[in-house]
């Protein structure tokens, strides 16, 4: 079973029942992503916490402001035992450099994913706030930056893996919007299949929903299966 190739998304702000479910599924997955809903509700500590399950941790706050404070945000990690973070490519080449700096000079450093474009954005979205770019096109212009400021990985939707792995060899890709099936009121709009997303050259699926919603245990070894 590809057990590696699965981060779980822990969408809530309820500590408990993070670490339950978490600990439940660590045999089955390769780490789980933190989002901004938990981290905002339990902080340094709730990581801290979560971290004592000995399983890996991209924590998903997808920075994005002026140079200083975000290197500043950084710094304010030092010390968490964090695998990676998230920032928006869109920061622009000389604040994902100086973020790449300071990460260095952390005492545990982490990997840097760079957010593309959201999976929630549509073409409609990004022509509304005045991007003329086709999606494809924006990611691979967002890819390139993210190439030249050293960063460690990309975070696209499925439908851009096959253009963003060939601009970005040898950075792991993170996909999220991947669904088993339908989900009441989904906001995700760029969505594929865990095989496929995989057979187009993902390295890790972001799985939440389509894992959490019913039996947790259940659906994980489905969507293994799926992919074996």
């Amino acid at each position: 079973m590809k057990k590696n190739k699965i981060f779980f998304a822990v969408d809530t702000k309820n500590i408990e029942q993070a670490i339950k479910l978490s600990s439940q599924l660590k045999p089955y997955i390769a780490g789980i992503k933190i989002g901004l809903e938990f981290f905002l509700a339990n902080g340094p500590e709730g990581i801290r916490r979560i971290s004592k399950l000995k399983i890996p941790i991209f924590l998903d706050l997808k920075l994005f402001d002026i140079t200083n404070t975000v290197c500043k945000s950084i710094e304010s990690l030092d010390g968490l035992p964090i695998n990676y973070l998230s920032i928006h490519v869109l920061n622009g080449k000389e604040t994902l450099i100086k973020a790449k700096e300071k990460i260095k000079e952390l005492s545990i450093p982490f990997k840097l994913l760079g957010v593309t474009v959201l999976t929630s954005f549509n073409e409609k979205t990004l022509k509304q706030l005045g991007i003329k770019n086709s999606i494809k096109k924006e990611v691979e212009i967002l890819s390139k930056i993210a190439k030249a400021s050293g960063l460690d990985g990309i975070v696209c939707s499925s439908h851009e893996i096959k253009s963003t792995k060939s601009i970005c060899k040898d950075m792991e890709i993170f996909t999220p919007g991947i669904r088993t099936s339908k989900i009441k009121n989904d906001d995700q709009k760029r969505i594929m299949t865990p095989k496929k997303a995989i057979s187009l050259g993902s390295d890790y699926l972001v799985m939440g929903r389509s894992i959490s919603l019913g039996d947790p245990i259940k659906n994980i070894k489905k969507i293994l299966n799926s992919i074996d």
